[in-house]
């Protein structure tokens, strides 16, 4: 990846807010490899947010040596520079490393809240950024160039983790929907339907019994009525 003059005036721009000068090296090199892993995955339409990144915020900046680019809906990844043959950010000397290191240290702070690391090799003769490779974790704090991964399982770690992320959304939108319409239904319960044309036999039979039951009782005490009024009328006269 062509490091951009856009980019370099970007990476001066942070590294003038410092003083010492191994924090102005640390944060102009930081800078450069975020924006090369930047314009990288926007070559491939992976969707980033600088504004979500801590090596973005100068105050973190200040305390922490951080390199992270968000991508959108993932999560962060870790850009790592290393650096062959560069200018002294301070004094502008040249400082040439023909041979890169064998590995690639990565600080506490960047050890976690990272869904993967990305190696970049800074060439500031060539104004060059190469993407050595990938490691999905940083564990002992160290990477060997050797064993990274490739850029392409890079970006199968990515389908790999947004797919999981949907599945998991998927399986806490389910049980939302489920849990919330079984609250529903005891705040708000759904009205009896009407009572079909059909009737249960055993609940029409009984009805039809104490029915019957309550007019027969009825009958026999008008019958007693009568009778105990023709009794009276009998004494009387």
């Amino acid at each position: 990846m062509p490091i951009t003059q856009k980019a370099i005036r970007l990476a001066w721009q942070f590294a003038s807010e410092h003083q010492h000068h191994q924090k102005v090296e640390q944060v102009y090199i930081n800078t450069l490899a975020v924006l090369a892993v930047c314009d990288y995955l926007k070559i491939l339409d992976i969707e980033t947010d600088l504004t979500q990144c801590d090596s973005w915020n100068p105050v973190i900046r200040l305390f922490e040596n951080v390199a992270d680019l968000y991508i959108k809906g993932l999560g962060k990844i870790e850009c790592r520079p290393i650096r062959r043959g560069h200018q002294n950010a301070e004094n502008g000397k040249q400082n040439c490393s023909p041979n890169l290191p064998e590995m690639c240290r990565v600080p506490t702070e960047a050890r976690e809240e990272r869904i993967g690391y990305i190696v970049v090799e800074i060439d500031e003769n060539e104004k060059e950024a190469r993407l050595l490779g990938f490691a999905p974790t940083a564990e002992t704090g160290e990477l060997v160039l050797r064993d990274l991964h490739s850029l392409d399982d890079f970006l199968i770690h990515l389908e790999k983790i947004s797919a999981s992320k949907v599945d998991l959304r998927q399986w806490l939108e389910n049980i939302f929907t489920s849990d919330w319409q079984s609250v529903e239904s005891i705040f708000d319960p759904q009205p009896e339907t009407e009572p079909t044309e059909i009737e249960n036999p055993v609940k029409s039979n009984l009805g039809n019994w104490l029915k019957n039951v309550a007019e027969t009782s009825w009958q026999k005490l008008e019958q007693g009525k009568q009778n105990l009024e023709d009794l009276i009328f009998l004494m009387i006269i």
